[in-house]
């Protein structure tokens, strides 16, 4: 194995697990934003799960 293909390996591995931690982030803040904002849905009812369906259901 070539060290520029394990290289592009290594960065495509470290773009997608930083992907998915900013995704993570974004979801944490949008539930807190939601909350803090009368727990109105962002993105509707689809997106209400576990604890938060209660307020988004009585924000609708």
């Amino acid at each position: 194995m070539h060290s520029s293909s394990v290289r592009q390996e290594l960065h495509a591995w470290v773009a997608t697990v930083r992907t998915l931690l900013e995704r993570d982030y974004m979801l944490k803040d949008r539930l807190v934003a939601s909350d803090a904002a009368g727990a109105r849905s962002l993105s509707g009812d689809k997106d209400c799960r576990g604890e938060m369906l209660k307020e988004c259901q009585h924000a609708t």
